[in-house]
């Protein structure tokens, strides 16, 4: 039949509202006969973000991506030439939380072989106000983060004394949205996870908490897009 119809329901994707959308096209010949087919499709944020830095001082970012490279983000070069990533797992026992054995210096000949993943952060360190910008598409679905405590796993450690083992269990993550997000509307928590989030506040050189509902040096429950935390 030279005279098929094909219809389709495509009006229905909104390209200007992030998400999966499934189309559906239909052929009618002129005798009535259908035969449908579907196609999935994604629109996705892949515009440019900004990540602004106030101030000198330690910062921990977050990049609302499913994933990049440290070498696609421009402003990333600092004043000490490098990039922290931390990892949990490289912790030896008996030291202190946050602990330095756990940070890993990316320097900037790495950067483009070093690729973050959605809801990891990296630490930087500047001297003045900069502005960070990256493009790439914002996760669509709910991301998963896996947490570590090799304190399970160390003969030295006690898992039930945080006094044993202070820098177990400690990971650095960040938000992968370009939203805000409330840890108070997160469901996170299950076995052996604190409800707690520390940020760090390079203005006082410390870190600002929120601890079981409770503020702690200014600390909040509500965790900025492109904001790193432990």
């Amino acid at each position: 039949d030279p005279n098929v119809i094909v219809s389709s329901d495509a009006a229905n994707v909104n390209t200007a509202l992030v998400g999966y959308y499934t189309v559906t096209y239909t052929a009618t010949d002129a005798s009535g006969n259908e035969a449908t087919t579907t196609r999935s499709v994604t629109v996705a944020n892949t515009s440019t973000r900004e990540l602004s830095v106030s101030q000198e001082g330690w910062h921990y970012l977050s990049f609302s991506c499913e994933s990049i490279t440290l070498g696609d983000v421009s402003g990333l070069i600092t004043t000490t030439g490098y990039v922290l990533l931390y990892d949990e797992s490289s912790i030896s026992s008996n030291v202190a939380a946050h602990s330095d054995d756990a940070w890993t210096k990316v320097s900037t000949a790495d950067f483009t072989t070093t690729t973050v993943q959605k809801g990891d952060a990296v630490a930087i360190y500047t001297r003045d106000a900069t502005t960070i910008s990256y493009s790439c598409s914002e996760p669509l679905d709910d991301v998963a983060i896996s947490l570590v405590n090799t304190c399970a796993s160390d003969p030295n450690c006690d898992p039930g004394t945080y006094d044993v083992c202070p820098a177990q269990g400690w990971n650095l993550v960040g938000n992968p949205y370009d939203t805000i997000m409330d840890w108070d509307q997160l469901d996170v928590f299950g076995p052996g996870l604190a409800n707690a989030i520390y940020l760090w506040d390079p203005s006082n050189n410390r870190y600002a908490a929120y601890v079981n509902g409770a503020s702690v040096n200014g600390g909040t429950s509500y965790i900025a897009p492109g904001q790193g935390f432990f």
